[in-house]
């Protein structure tokens, strides 16, 4: 032994010197994919404890496959719906809720995950109908989407049908806890019934709103000093918003450009072969005999349609190849960055051009098929802003869609995931401005679109002043004009008092106002009946409904309000929100009666626990950063925790 060292002690010492500077490059090395998770690793911590990157794996997993089937109702996009129910609004919050209700004894197991299945699709299909008669239809329908989305869920996050189930299971736990915690303030009687009446005590009236054009004559046109000083006073404020309903910040705004492939002209265009109906009738009917109750000509008359329907199809399928591959070209020659590509300065001369495009499938199915259609139609939108509200209103592309799995997407979901204006939650990957979307969205009829957004802006003032100068200066001459309203509004009073409401509600001579009439509404402290119309969202307001409560609270609940003088029923007052007068008159005090009280006392319960404890997510002991701060979440070098979206959005800036 000791000669075989002594003769290759030199090939020892340099192997083993090798090895020991190899595990000390290595070490680094290790350390580093070890907290990247690649050899077990922590993902992160939660005071002392670590979550590995295997847990913390599962539990994404998990996540993920409940956002799919939640998804696959159609009712809700999948985050925005395990976000509503409780389920948190990333992987780590998911973690951390779930985490909180096993610790609690809250979760169940595969058979409880199934069971809520069964509770979410029903409260689903009550979101999507009032009417009771048609809720076990859509409950039914909802659940059927649910499942066959489960399959494709457990594949892609590799989980078994109990892993699925009990995610499910985990995702109740979650909600039982935060319920638990919203139902822990208990109420004697007496005491729910002094929060209740202080909610529930109503007033019926019946109202009128004087608006402040009937002022309008006489007030001069505003100078452009005047002009430019209320622009840049209300330029900030949203539009709708601010203590006079006025504001010039517009919300977020697109401008397009779209092709559309019409079906029914391609089909219209196609020219069938008789002999090829004769042949598959022929097929069908060797004898040429139909049996009772159709005819030869009714059967020719279906195979012909079948037919063109066929062509259209293959024709349909020809064109959007060629228009694909014309919109790809020029997208090839680019570099990339990231999900998104890097466009070149001369873009605008060297993009897809939906014109040319247009030419290129007519000549293309003149050649291939032999059939004139009408230059499929491209329309451009570049003068004005888009509103996403506005999308449905464009002729066949507004009623457009993607389909996402087992889930659908509207236009305007799509138009409004562009790059530039999105949220990350609702970003359509690699859709940018300038650039056409990478594939055709259809219709009800089967048409095919495909667009290109030119331009976006995210809620902003108006480019320019003058955009808005025609609202500037009508809304400058209305504040004036709802000064000289106010002035007036004693003299309304009591021309209600000694006329009658409609009295105020008659329409001025000369006026263009429309005529409203007298509207009814009841008034509590929680809530006016709100409907479609301007005017009775006016009255919902915490100023309004108190006032209306203040204002009649000496008033007999016993008595008959409508035989007693008008002067101590009707009232007024300013709601500058609306530009306008309300004037009422109050029909009936409607107090939270015992039997009302014995009837809904769990909901009233319910409402009084909810505005105990508040809205404000800020307070919400179960929001992420509540939820990180409390239980001391940290990365594994002890650092702040930051979801997936904090890192892209640190990532953009």
């Amino acid at each position: 032994m000791l000669k075989f060292l002594r003769k290759y002690n030199t090939y020892i010492l340099v192997v083993g010197g090798c090895l020991l500077m190899v595990a000390f490059l290595l070490q680094g090395v290790l350390s580093d994919l070890s907290k990247r998770g690649l050899f077990g690793g922590t993902a992160f911590k939660i005071g002392s404890k670590k979550v590995t990157q295997e847990e913390f794996g599962l539990s994404a997993r998990e996540y993920g496959a409940v956002t799919l089937v939640i998804d696959s109702a159609g009712i809700f996009s999948g985050r925005a719906g395990v976000a509503a129910l409780g389920g948190g609004e990333n992987a780590e919050h998911w973690y951390l809720l779930t985490r909180e209700a096993e610790l609690a004894g809250l979760v169940g197991g595969p058979h409880d995950g199934d069971d809520y299945l069964e509770e979410i699709s029903r409260e689903m299909a009550q979101r999507i109908s009032r009417d009771s008669t048609q809720v076990e239809t859509y409950r039914v329908f909802i659940r059927l989407r649910m499942d066959s989305a489960m399959d494709t869920a457990m594949g892609q996050a590799h989980l078994t049908p109990d892993q699925l189930k009990g995610a499910f299971a985990k995702l109740r736990g979650a909600v039982r806890l935060q319920n638990a915690y919203m139902g822990s303030a208990r109420y004697s009687a007496r005491r729910l019934a002094s929060v209740a009446r202080s909610k529930e005590d109503a007033v019926a009236i019946d109202y009128f709103l004087v608006p402040a054009d009937r002022e309008l004559t006489g007030i001069p046109d505003p100078d452009e000093a005047a002009i430019k000083a209320h622009y840049e006073k209300f330029k900030e404020t949203p539009r709708g918003s601010g203590d006079f309903g006025i504001g010039y910040k517009l919300p977020p705004r697109i401008k397009l450009e779209w092709l559309e492939l019409n079906r029914q002209l391609i089909a219209d265009a196609v020219t069938v072969d008789g002999v090829e109906v004769e042949k598959r009738f022929l097929a069908l009917y060797p004898n040429g005999q139909v049996p009772d109750g159709k005819t030869v000509e009714g059967e020719h008359s279906r195979i012909e349609t079948d037919v063109r329907k066929e062509l259209a199809d293959k024709i349909l399928k020809t064109a959007d190849l060629v228009i694909r591959g014309e919109l790809d070209r020029p997208l090839r020659k680019l570099d990339r960055d990231g999900d998104y590509v890097k466009l070149p300065a001369d873009w605008a001369t060297v993009k897809p051009d939906f014109n040319r495009i247009r030419d290129a499938v007519s000549a293309r199915l003149l050649d291939q098929y032999k059939i004139v259609i009408p230059a499929p139609r491209v329309t451009t939108r570049a003068a004005n802003w888009i509103e996403q509200g506005e999308i449905r209103n464009l002729e066949g592309i507004g009623a457009a869609y993607a389909k996402r799995g087992q889930s659908t997407r509207m236009a305007d979901a799509i138009f409004f995931g562009v790059r530039e204006i999105a949220d990350p939650a609702s970003a359509e990957p690699g859709f940018q401005v300038g650039v056409p979307f990478p594939e055709a969205i259809d219709n009800a009829a089967g048409n095919k679109y495909y667009f290109t957004i030119l331009d976006a802006r995210k809620e902003s003032p108006p480019d320019s002043m003058e955009d808005v100068r025609p609202e500037i200066v009508k809304n400058i001459k209305r504040l004036a004009a709802y000064e000289k309203l106010k002035l007036a509004e004693p003299g309304l009073k009591n021309l209600a008092v000694t006329q009658g409401l409609d009295a105020i509600a008659k329409v001025p001579a000369g006026s263009s106002e429309i005529p409203l009439g007298v509207r009814p509404n009841t008034i509590s402290r929680r809530q006016a009946a709100v409907g479609m119309d301007a005017g009775s969202q006016a009255l919902d307001t915490p100023v309004f409904r108190e006032g209306v409560l203040a204002a009649t609270a000496s008033l007999d609940p016993m008595a008959d309000l409508t035989k007693l003088d008008p002067a101590l029923t009707t009232f007024s007052m300013p709601l500058d929100k609306a530009l306008s007068i309300c004037v009422y008159r109050a029909k009936k005090i409607l107090p939270l009666t015992a039997e009302k009280f014995r009837t809904n006392q769990n909901s009233l319960a319910f409402q009084a626990s909810r505005d105990e404890f508040g809205s404000d997510p800020n307070d919400n002991p179960f929001s992420f950063e509540e939820m990180k701060q409390r239980l001391g979440v940290t990365d594994p070098d002890g650092r702040s925790l930051k979801s997936d979206k904090d890192k892209k959005d640190a990532a953009k800036q």
